[in-house]
């Protein structure tokens, strides 16, 4: 897991705050030179004459420096805060700078003294306001002093121990909360908004060359992990831990270099697909935008090499076709394709063929299968088929509101549950043969809201197993067996009763 030690955590959290004053400072300095600026530029400039105009004017153009300075100044101590409250300290240490903070005093410090001082070539007469305005830009020392001064704590931070692993991507206490809007009235009410768990402490890995599955149903938080493991939606808390690098800590500069190794295929093809663009501009945006070809004539060729390998054949008659001209199957083969020209490590799948007929869907499966077998590439799959998972992925994690509460091999999953929602979800699978014995549907009642999830186990108010303790104390993820693991207090009696075909736990007089 990517966390500091209690020391670093705390000797972060201080340096947040002294950072924090060095922003608000350099936010009041860059204030000041502007207002200084303006008042030489549009204040004494417009009411002077002659050459005293002239002299005030290019006083006035000497401040535009430090305004300037100031704005850096205030742009490098906002990262550096950012940095700090994401506990990032390789960036904190890589952002930390004597030379440009000394640069930043000199400016801050040279240009009033240079007008202050009698005999200077700008040195001009100045009543009592104006020596004030001009004083006011040394205000940009303060925080560059500060910024030094910080570097020894910064220099003493240490970086977070990460574990050897050989997992490709691994979600560690991943926390994503959405705040609730609230309308006016609520909001002159004071009323408590209230926070949307949409995930609520997932960890997984993903091995190389494998495919995870995530199932559950809608609104369990599937999509949510899916985006933060992307980082198009930023966690609240946790980590996401990428070829042994936390890319939740990194900033924007450093993870667009990884970016293009992790990719996306969404669930609609027809919304993720710009319909103004034909087929060779939306497979080839990713290596324009990230100038992974040198000519037109490179970005050809791997755009037809990814249009073949996903069998848009021949991909010569489709580069210049628009979105409107293809079928649904053929739509989300581009955007396969769009995610694969970037040579990628790891694919995030969100549901990639719940929108597509039953005869193409295979055809996609097969791709993504044959993907994986001849790139090496790793597979998140978001789905809420457990048939369909039960047949593609390696390993299966079922999610219930934010929450994981089974995960293992998906045959083992779907043939003999042990949590109560995933014998639930098992029941909804049909079965192609009528003779075959029906499994009686455990769960009760509809998914609870994410704002205010149940107390205990989030599953107990839809439980025909529940229990005191279900109510009072959640249950952890465990593991139970080789390679399974179940967060339920009464997963064996769960799992007997699955067994033997009951809807109630084993001795209710449950009929079987």
């Amino acid at each position: 897991m990517s966390e500091l030690d209690k020391a670093t955590r705390e000797a972060t959290s201080k340096v947040e705050t002294w950072l924090l004053f060095a922003w608000m400072l350099a936010a009041l300095a860059m204030l000041a030179t502007a207002a200084t600026l303006i008042y030489f530029e549009f204040g004494l400039a417009l009411i002077a004459l002659g050459s005293a105009k002239i002299s005030l004017g290019t006083v006035g153009a000497l401040f535009f420096v430090p305004t300037v300075v100031d704005g850096l100044l205030l742009r490098r101590a906002g990262r550096m805060r950012a940095a700090a409250l994401r506990e990032d300290t390789v960036g904190l240490r890589r952002l930390d700078s004597t030379w440009w903070s000394l640069a930043t005093i000199a400016v801050s410090v040279a240009v009033p003294i240079v007008v202050f001082v009698p005999g200077s070539p700008e040195y001009v007469k100045l009543d009592f306001v104006g020596r004030v305005f001009t004083a006011l830009p040394a205000l940009g020392a303060i925080p560059g002093i500060m910024l030094i001064l910080l570097r020894g704590p910064i220099g003493e931070l240490k970086p977070p121990q990460l574990p050897p692993s050989d997992a490709i991507l691994e979600v560690v206490h991943l926390k994503k909360y959405f705040g609730v809007r609230r309308s006016l009235s609520e909001a002159f009410r004071r009323s408590a908004g209230g926070m949307v768990h949409a995930v609520d402490d997932v960890s997984f890995k993903i091995g190389k060359a494998e495919i995870f599955g995530l199932a559950g149903e809608s609104g369990s938080g599937k999509t949510t992990v899916l985006r933060t493991a992307l980082m198009l939606t930023e966690p609240t808390s946790g980590a996401v831990i990428f070829k042994g690098q936390d890319i939740t800590r990194m900033d924007r500069s450093e993870f667009k270099k990884q970016r293009t190794k992790i990719q996306v295929v969404f669930q609609d093809p027809y919304e993720s697909v710009n319909p103004r663009m034909p087929v060779f501009d939306i497979v080839a945006e990713g290596l324009m935008v990230n100038n992974l070809v040198s000519s037109r004539a490179e970005a050809m060729e791997k755009v037809t090499k990814a249009l073949r390998e996903v069998q848009i054949t021949p991909p010569e008659d489709y580069l210049l076709r628009y979105p409107h001209e293809l079928s649904g199957g053929q739509r989300q083969r581009v955007a396969i394709a769009r995610a694969l020209v970037l040579d990628p490590e790891l694919i995030l799948a969100d549901e990639p063929v719940s929108m597509l007929d039953v005869s193409i869907r295979a055809e996609i499966i097969n791709i993504l299968l044959g993907i994986r077998e001849k790139r090496g590439i790793s597979v998140l799959m978001v789905t809420h088929d457990l048939a369909l998972s039960k047949d593609m992925v390696d390993r299966i994690a079922i999610m219930y509101v934010g929450q994981i509460v089974e995960s293992g091999p998906p045959e083992e999953v779907v043939a003999s549950p042990y949590h109560p929602y995933t014998h639930a979800l098992t029941a909804a699978v049909p079965v192609p043969d009528p003779q075959a014995p029906k499994i009686k549907v455990l769960a009760k009642g509809e998914i609870p809201t994410n704002i205010s999830p149940p107390s205990g186990c989030r599953f107990h108010p839809r439980c025909p197993f529940v229990q005191p303790i279900c109510a009072e104390k959640e249950p952890a993820l465990q593991e139970v067996s080789p390679g399974r693991q179940v967060a339920c207090h009464f997963w064996k009696e769960a799992h007997e009763a699955f067994l033997k075909g009951l809807d109630e736990p084993v001795g209710s007089g449950a009929a079987s």
